[in-house]
């Protein structure tokens, strides 16, 4: 196996260790605030709960904006997403020299699968 193939492997290890863990830390908080994970990732339980307000734009009827409510403020202040402050803190100390190419990288691979998606829906 290739170093690339090796580097890459663990790019994407890592990747949905930090989302597996993400969805764990998420589970915890939302039992400590009295939510559920549904609540908190899904719109309309959201404004059922409270937690945001959907506004119909002004500007075109088709688009809704979300908004956090008062109450969806004070839990998201509260919530805490370690997995990624670790890879957000882990990316930026790397040299500014790394960033910027890592930055560029990353931006190409969205690209690519916002093209193979919009590929596959037509």
């Amino acid at each position: 196996m290739s170093v690339r193939r090796k580097a890459l492997d663990r790019i994407v290890e890592t990747t949905i260790y930090l989302q597996t863990e993400s969805r764990r830390l998420a589970r915890e908080q939302c039992e400590r605030l009295g939510i559920t994970a549904t609540q908190l990732s899904i719109v309309d339980r959201m404004v059922a709960a409270k937690l945001v307000a959907r506004e119909q734009s002004p500007d075109d009827r088709r688009v809704w904006r979300i908004r956090l409510t008062g109450d969806g403020k004070a839990i998201a202040k509260r919530i805490q997403i370690a997995p990624w402050d670790i890879l957000r803190a882990a990316v930026m100390a790397l040299p500014a020299v790394e960033l910027d190419q890592l930055v560029t990288t990353l931006v190409k691979v969205a690209d690519n699968v916002e093209k193979m998606i919009a590929k596959e829906t037509r």
